[in-house]
């Protein structure tokens, strides 16, 4: 029978009534061991006191049924009061047991319990007997550990194997409970959708077994921060989701927010070092929703727009929120075709000496020609790509679009003309990027130089190591190499020292009030002296009138980029533009317009957060 597929409680309840009745004791029990075998729970039995079943636990003090759960041989007593091996179980004693005889139930995992027979008087158990417990002991070892699997199939499917929490589908189940239980007594519930800011670099610089412990210690400091009525759930990755019952409006679930917030200011020991990292937070309220699933695509929404703000934030949903949420997702779907459907351009803006006003590069900018909303800039676009990982395949069409222009430059005006690309994070951690690079030069025939490739502080503080490495190949290739945005982000100077870079650009935040702001002033004499002296090109980006770009010339600064001399246009335009003489005069106020023939619309969608 207990291959039968029925329940494991009434298996054992038959098989106390079998020994009953076929060894006609007085007696018969199934013990079950508790926790680190401190003591033993009788949890079937035949013949003792009303109410026991269920309730009496036999200490592990006892040598008798310890003797039975850790011994291999059956353990027999044919007289209690005469024999000195064991001490009498105090359940024995309250039923005035005079002889016993007892056998292993095996488990997975060691001993389960045992299976013993008891009589009122004295009983020599003979070898049979014995022969017989064990057989009904072994078919009920079966069914224990046909159970034990069945639960851990169970637990596997409803629960994450990494860190044991709750998983979506258990999750989606209890939150259908609160849906229902709400419903009756008008309590809201609140979920709150968790994705930890800083976890993608903690798998690139420390590796994936760093990444396992971090969610790990993680998903135990949580279950220190909120309620024990709470329910945290592991979805997938580094996002986590607890539920809670709100009883009037944001408070609970604002409060848990920043108690998680606080809790993660104390860094993460970790086998290979210290970690820190911060979390942002959505909420959303069942109230919003019609189901679990949409609440859980609310509460989602909300931490999306947490992230937008910065790292550690929380937002709550509403409907503004789902509405820029559907249209954040609209705009990604309409991006994976982008590349198919011809949507993608490059347009190219010129990047001139500041002494003579010559042409020196041009930097390749990234456009999408929208069917609906016409032309996107970077801004608008570029983070959907780095969610998606779109942005690889992207960033190689970009690759390929740069050396087939500067190719053509090279071979028909004989210009040795620099084509400089933006690296994003996701395209610098491309295991193949310089591979790809190397196909493109040679394809088109461009020596390296050519080509270059522009970096900012941030994207190198992902994973430093790993990015120096790369930018040493592209450098082998004779890749042009800059850093942009430069003074924006951190460790600049020391960035310098170990990235064999060519080139400074300031960042246009410097520029903007060159002339009437002395702090502005003092940062960009310095950097074009810093780099003067290291023997690198300095460009000033954003230059728009000609107040900034005297003082550029005063300053020293090699070469300027801005709308004072051209705004981005089309290959064909810069092509004419590089016939002789190829300079561009500065005119303030009336900027060089080489535009292309689609007007920039007014943006429909805010996602100013991505550059």
């Amino acid at each position: 029978t207990a291959l039968t597929g029925l329940p494991l409680k009434i298996l054992l309840d038959q098989a106390s009534s079998l020994v009953h009745e076929v060894l006609d004791v007085d007696y018969c029990g199934i013990l079950e061991t508790q926790p680190s075998y401190g003591s033993t729970k009788l949890i079937s039995g035949m013949g003792w006191k009303p109410g026991l079943v269920d309730i009496a636990h036999l200490s592990g003090s006892d040598s008798y049924s310890r003797a039975i759960i850790v011994g291999e041989q059956p353990v027999v007593v044919h007289d209690f009061h005469s024999q000195k091996q064991f001490t009498m179980p105090s359940l024995f004693r309250e039923h005035a047991v005079v002889s016993s005889a007892g056998v292993n139930i095996p488990g997975q995992h060691g001993p389960w319990g045992a299976l013993f027979a008891a009589t009122r008087t004295k009983r020599e158990f003979t070898y049979d007997d014995v022969v017989f417990l064990q057989l009904v002991a072994n078919t009920l070892s079966s069914a224990v550990m046909r159970n034990d699997t069945e639960q851990q199939v169970r637990h596997q499917a409803l629960h994450d194997t990494l860190t044991g929490l709750p998983n979506r589908a258990l999750l989606l189940d209890r939150l259908q409970q609160h849906f229902a239980r709400a419903t009756r007594t008008g309590v809201d519930v609140a979920a709150l959708f968790i994705d930890l800011d800083d976890f993608k670099p903690v798998n690139d610089t420390l590796g994936h077994e760093a990444g396992d412990e971090l969610l790990m210690a993680f998903a135990e400091r949580l279950g220190t921060l909120v309620r024990p009525t709470d329910t945290i759930s592991r979805l997938a990755g580094d996002e986590f989701v607890v539920v809670v019952e709100e009883p009037e409006g944001h408070s609970v679930s604002r409060a848990i927010a920043e108690r998680i917030s606080d809790g993660l200011s104390e860094p993460f020991r970790l086998s290979n070092g210290m970690v820190t990292v911060s979390a942002s937070i959505g909420i959303a309220l069942a109230s919003t929703a019609d189901n679990p699933e949409t609440l859980l695509r609310n509460a989602d929404a909300a931490m999306y727009q947490a992230k937008r703000s910065g790292s550690g934030k929380c937002a709550i949903f509403d409907e503004t929120l789902h509405t820029l949420h559907l249209q954040h997702l609209q705009l990604k779907q309409a991006l994976r075709g982008a590349i198919d459907h011809n949507q993608l351009r490059v347009l190219y803006q010129p990047i001139v000496r500041v002494n003579d006003h010559s042409i020196s590069d041009v930097e390749a900018l990234l456009r999408w020609e929208h069917p609906d909303l016409g032309l996107l800039s970077p801004k608008e676009f570029v983070g959907l790509a780095e969610d998606s990982g779109l942005i690889i395949p992207i960033g190689r069409w970009v690759i390929d679009q740069a050396c087939q222009a500067a190719s053509q430059w090279h071979r028909i005006q004989h210009r040795k003309i620099t084509v400089h690309i933006n690296l994003s994070p996701r395209q610098l951690s491309d295991t193949d990027l310089v591979e790809h690079t190397k196909s493109a030069l040679q394809r088109h025939e461009l020596p390296g130089h050519h080509l270059g490739f522009e970096i900012t502080e941030s994207t190198l503080s992902t994973d430093t190591e790993a990015a120096i490495a790369t930018l040493n190949q592209l450098k082998k290739l004779g890749v042009h190499l800059s850093i942009d945005d430069f003074g924006t982000g951190y460790s600049s100077l020391s960035y310098l020292k170990q990235i064999p870079m060519d080139e400074v650009k300031i960042d246009r935040s410097f520029i903007e009030k060159l002339g009437t702001d002395q702090h502005d002033q003092a940062i960009v004499t310095a950097v074009v002296r810093m780099t003067d002296a290291l023997g690198l090109q300095v460009t000033a980006e954003g230059v728009e009138n000609q107040r900034q770009l005297r003082q550029l010339q005063d300053i020293g600064c090699n070469s300027a980029q801005g709308f004072l001399f051209a705004q981005p246009t089309t290959l064909e335009k810069i092509t004419t533009l590089l016939e002789k003489p190829s300079t561009i005069p500065p005119v303030e106020g009336q900027r060089l317009h080489l535009s292309t023939d689609v007007s920039p619309p007014t943006p429909q969608w805010d996602f100013s957060a991505h550059s």
